[in-house]
């Protein structure tokens, strides 16, 4: 995604966010991307990929870019231990799939971290 594209989605999202109820506390402008990922709700993000403003592989993207600012960079952190190589191909197939049939739950297209002491058949 070009830098123009992910600038106009967050955009985006920052409106339905802070249209949605989702404010900052101070009362001062909207949160800049990183406080919107921090601090939506999956209820808000799910609503985003509803009407539009949002797909499964902006935010996949998104938080792409935090963990590689805050794990890999940054201060190193290191509290992701592995990524899913194939997450943006697994987001745009969900994208897909809510566009032709709509979404399966509200978790549809949102991206989960699971403990490490968690075992999946693909990874």
């Amino acid at each position: 995604m070009t830098g123009a594209a992910s600038g106009l989605i967050r955009a985006a999202l920052a409106g339905v966010l802070v249209g949605g109820g989702m404010s900052p506390a101070s009362g001062q402008s909207p949160p800049a991307a990183e406080g919107l990922l921090k601090d939506a709700t999956i209820e808000q993000l799910s609503r985003a990929m509803e009407n539009g403003t949002l797909t499964s592989e902006a935010l996949i993207e998104m938080y792409l870019e935090r963990v590689a600012a805050y794990d890999q960079n940054g201060p190193v952190l290191n509290s992701i231990l592995t990524l899913n190589e194939g997450a943006l191909a697994r987001a745009r197939e969900l994208d897909a799939e809510r566009a032709e049939r709509g979404p399966r739950s509200m978790l549809h297209g949102i991206p989960v971290v699971l403990k490490d002491n968690v075992d999946t058949r693909d990874m």
